[in-house]
């Protein structure tokens, strides 16, 4: 199948934009991915826009659902849920038809020119030179000719919103942005698809949107570049003892503090809620600590999950706790911040951690006092 094959058209209160179907990398759903002003029934009305053309990244209107219309050629879909971005302008339909097309992020900064199809796939735009992202937002410069059909580039990148904009490498195509705004001379604007985002998105639509292709030219992640360093030293160096120190600290009550295990912890955050499910994860990583005559390259994962664990907590969200954010909230905070960017490090280095062993590393430092929940 051609991928702009799965180009579609999107109307809402008389504008049109552009999307793009796809099924989730676990195929639990099939996907319209598009900008969020393409399907906002109060775009055209806005007084915010006036304001501030960004603003439709922090908007959190959502449209009813009759007043979206997604179709290719004659053919509709019908719309099941909309999901909306707090901290961009990209939205997230989930449809009823089955699609099976798998999208993978590539990490490839080799490539020098991408492109993006629009008009349901009948129109193909070659751009380049985008911008380094700041805050989300990318600008790329219009390589192909707009004016070639003798049109302004106004009227030529009509309805292009909402586009999704691809790699080509060896004849792969993988995402990277959405297409948001027509910039000023030869700039076109959109947001890009980092890490944050997806995380975000596949939260709120409970799927893996996105699978990762690997490339020759792979850079080490933290965790593997340290396990590349462990591996020079012996036990009888000082660093590695020091590291070896730091870890017994973790997994030992923290001094001074008054140590009233987990369940308690979290009775003084006020997040009962919390607690069977913390109880049962941190005993899972317990048993693995128990059950488990630590090689070093355990010791060195141990060591890197659980110091990130405990300074992102501190950093990121303690904070979020002290302002009195709701309990959804922190916990987004806790998977983007903490879980889902671990796991993607260790993923690389071991099968034995999961998303719940690493829950269950929070919920252990929880327990131990290193980390505290109250407000």
């Amino acid at each position: 199948m051609n991928i702009k094959d799965n180009v579609v058209n999107i109307k809402c209160n008389g504008s049109e934009s552009t999307g793009f179907t796809f099924n989730s990398y676990c195929n639990k759903k099939s996907l319209v991915i598009t900008s969020k002003h393409s399907v906002c029934d109060k775009r055209l009305n806005c007084n915010k826009l006036e304001i501030d053309k960004n603003s439709c990244r922090t908007c959190l209107y959502k449209s009813e659902l009759l007043s979206i219309n997604i179709n290719r050629k004659g053919n509709s879909y019908t719309i099941e849920d909309l999901h909306i971005s707090e901290q961009s302008d990209i939205a997230l339909l989930e449809i009823d038809k089955n699609d099976y097309l798998n999208l993978e992020l590539l990490d490839d900064n080799n490539i020098q020119e991408y492109f993006f199809w629009y008009d349901s796939g009948d129109k193909r735009l070659l751009i380049n030179s985008p911008d380094i992202p700041e805050n989300g937002l990318i600008k790329y410069n219009i390589k192909s000719n707009t004016t070639v059909n003798l049109l302004t580039k106004e009227d030529e990148l009509k309805g292009t919103s909402g586009s999704l904009v691809f790699k080509n490498s060896n004849n792969n195509f993988f995402p990277m942005a959405i297409i948001t705004e027509d910039g000023e001379m030869n700039d076109i604007g959109a947001e890009i698809l980092d890490s944050k985002l997806i995380n975000e998105f596949n939260i709120l639509a409970n799927v893996n949107l996105f699978g990762k292709k690997s490339i020759e030219t792979y850079t080490k992640n933290a965790l593997e570049k340290l396990l590349e360093q462990s591996q020079k030293m012996s036990k009888e160096d000082i660093e590695y003892k020091q590291m070896l120190d730091t870890l017994k600290n973790f997994l030992t009550p923290r001094p001074v503090r008054n140590i009233i295990g987990l369940e308690a912890k979290l009775i003084e955050g006020e997040r009962k809620d919390l607690i069977e499910d913390a109880m049962y994860l941190s005993n899972l990583f317990a048993r693995k600590i128990s059950s488990n005559q630590f090689s070093m390259t355990e010791e060195v994962i141990s060591f890197h999950c659980l110091s990130k664990i405990s300074s992102v907590f501190r950093q990121i969200v303690k904070p979020a706790i002290k302002e009195g954010k709701s309990n959804l909230e922190v916990d987004k905070l806790i998977y983007i911040n903490i879980v889902s960017p671990i796991y993607d490090e260790i993923s690389t280095v071991s099968v034995s951690y999961n998303h719940d062993i690493l829950s269950g590393m929070l919920y252990f430092l929880t327990g131990k006092c290193h980390l505290r929940w109250k407000k």
